[in-house]
């Protein structure tokens, strides 16, 4: 799925609804707002298999622009053995967040009402935006395993990896490497917000701020 362009979803829109997608390569999709690859919301449960996202982009001149290769709101989301590389949330102002992925549970909802993300098996590189260079989860669970998170960058605020705000994180063999973010005194690997994350046999290397 190449060079399609949408409000929001640049490749596919889910709403309220439970594929599973193998196989595919999303390269060089553009959404204005959300999702510049792929966008789901309203209890979908959304299975990705051998999915590659590849040089996708969130541009425009809206106030928020989140999520460049996915957005997801009020869903849950299993990523596995996927690559996310290169996509790019364009843009230096307030809610331009999420290279790779921006996952959002509604604030009103309790701990155990709240979504799922699940990767595993990932890599996620080289990707950028002004928070969150990598993944933003909001009042969510995620559980990362077997995954590598490397060169994303937050190009002018916190978190060159892992933004994670009111959510508890797990991350269990996992690789944190080099990602990076370019104001003085923010941080480049990982932002926790009011967050519980939880480190298992894990490695954070090399992140600079």
């Amino acid at each position: 799925i190449a060079n399609v362009k949408h409000l929001e979803g640049g490749g596919i829109y889910i709403n309220g609804s439970n594929p599973t997608i193998k196989n595919v390569v999303f390269t060089a999709n553009d959404a204005e707002k959300k999702g510049g690859a792929l966008f789901l919301q309203d209890g979908s449960d959304v299975i990705l298999e051998n999915v590659t996202f590849d040089g996708n982009l969130i541009q425009s001149d809206f106030d928020e622009k989140k999520g460049a290769a996915v957005y997801s709101h009020n869903s849950d989301l299993s990523l596995v053995n996927c690559a996310i590389k290169g996509n790019w949330a364009v843009g230096s102002i307030e809610g331009t967040i999420g290279g790779s992925v921006y996952f959002i549970s509604d604030d009103n909802l309790s701990d155990d009402n709240r979504f799922d993300l699940t990767i595993d098996g990932a890599t996620i590189q080289g990707n950028q935006a002004k928070d969150a260079g990598g993944i933003y989860i909001h009042n969510s669970n995620a559980t990362i395993t077997n995954t590598v998170i490397s060169g994303n960058v937050a190009l002018s605020g916190n978190a060159g990896a892992i933004y994670s705000k009111n959510s508890t994180v797990e991350i269990i063999h996992s690789t944190i490497t080099g990602n990076m973010c370019g104001l003085e005194g923010c941080t480049g690997a990982i932002y926790s917000e009011g967050s519980d994350i939880i480190l298992i046999n894990s490695m954070i290397i090399f992140f600079c701020s």
